[in-house]
């Protein structure tokens, strides 16, 4: 960011980024902005590898990065996306069905991509927190299923 976008940003209430720094799990990660008074919200700089698409994660943390409990949900995460999926099925089945224009298939990973996951602030599963896919026949919509207690709740599409 030069010096103008510093300016900016601090006249807006926001503190400025800072470099990225090297995480052992999650690799490079960086975060983004803060608004004054509030967590940094930190990102992956590049995709993490999985066997489901290649995934980038957000999360909101203090200055020194994700927490051991944040850590500890995208463990669990990455571990039962499949399950996830299976849990937010309705929900993603009908926007699949307005986006690509057929319905989701029995193996939903026919038509999804794995590529983006929020973490909740304090790690917890009952959270607030996201998963994000695009579709096969759409690839540039971006599907976000929203998990609020824990439990789908609505998906929000960005083309």
């Amino acid at each position: 960011m030069g010096w103008l976008g510093a300016l900016f940003a601090r006249l807006s209430g926001e503190m400025p980024p800072v470099p990225a720094v090297p995480h052992p799990e999650l690799g490079l990660i960086q975060p983004s902005h803060r608004p004054r008074g509030r967590p940094w919200l930190w990102e992956t700089i590049g995709p993490i590898d999985h066997p489901r698409g290649p995934v980038t994660v957000t999360w909101l943390a203090d200055e020194t990065g994700p927490s051991e409990a944040q850590l500890a949900f995208w463990r669990w995460l990455r571990d039962n996306i499949d399950a996830v999926v299976e849990e937010a099925r309705p929900l993603l089945a009908q926007d699949v069905r307005d986006w690509t224009e057929k319905p989701l298939p029995d193996d939903p990973w026919r038509e999804i991509i794995w590529e983006g996951a929020g973490l909740p602030l304090g790690g917890e599963r009952s959270g607030e927190w996201d998963v994000s896919f695009a579709t096969r026949t759409c690839p540039d919509v971006m599907l976000t299923v929203n998990f609020e207690g824990g439990r789908p709740a609505y998906v929000t599409a960005d083309d």
